[in-house]
């Protein structure tokens, strides 16, 4: 389920296939939040049992593949994909992984929405998250159409056109019964702005004024219309 505490997606379609079904799934995923070994609860007999975890993941993924080999089929994640376990610890560090993104790249996502957990290391932090998914061998994008920082900021660079910080994207994908055009937009919401005031550094989002912590939905809703 994707909820407005992390982040939302829209995608618009368009066929380009002369009158023709194109045929596609999508797997989405939102709140992964490091937990590369699943979560371990009770279950209906009291007894521990282990659920999720990137593994089982991974599986469903290439099975859903096999699956639909006839189908156009492509991955999303709706944010928070990081941050909840000793794994994240990794991501911000000055040693070369970021495992949550290596995961997600090389199982086919299309592209990741930054949550609000996302800037739970800081600036700093944040900043070698960043460098490392440039330096990526599979490279997707980051998606935030409310998104934004100051002139100023040492962050500008990375929004400049084709970079890895994207307001929206339009991807064209190939099937064998025709064309599928799709444009991805994506939106931190205002519970998430909120939570996530303190740790988000010189990032900053249309649609909540982070000094009064208040929303501005109708802001919102023309950044998403525009």
């Amino acid at each position: 389920m994707i909820k407005i505490l992390t982040a939302i997606f829209f995608l618009f379609f368009s066929l380009l296939s002369y009158g023709a079904d194109v045929p596609f799934t999508i797997y989405h995923t939102n709140d992964l939040h490091s937990h590369f070994d699943g979560v371990k609860v009770l279950n209906a007999e009291g007894k521990v049992e282990t659920l999720g975890g990137f593994a089982r993941l991974a599986t469903k993924i290439k099975e859903l593949k096999n699956q639909k080999q006839n189908e156009i089929i492509f991955g999303v994640d709706a944010g928070d994909f990081f941050a909840g376990t000793i794994f994240s610890a990794l991501g911000p560090s000055l040693e070369p992984d970021f495992p949550e993104y290596e995961f997600l790249t090389e199982n086919g996502f299309e592209l990741l929405i930054l949550g609000n957990h996302e800037y739970d290391p800081g600036n700093e932090g944040f900043k070698r998250m960043l460098h490392k998914v440039e330096q990526a061998k599979i490279k997707i994008p980051l998606i935030n159409t409310n998104l934004y920082v100051e002139e100023s900021s040492e962050f500008k660079r990375f929004f400049k056109e084709q970079s890895i910080i994207q307001k929206s994207i339009i991807k064209s994908f190939q099937g064998k019964q025709g064309q599928l055009k799709v444009l991805f937009l994506g939106a931190l919401g205002p519970n998430g702005c909120l939570v996530s005031k303190t740790t988000r550094g010189d990032f900053k989002y249309f649609g909540f004024d982070d000094k009064k912590s208040k929303q501005k939905l109708d802001e919102l809703s023309e950044v998403l219309q525009t």
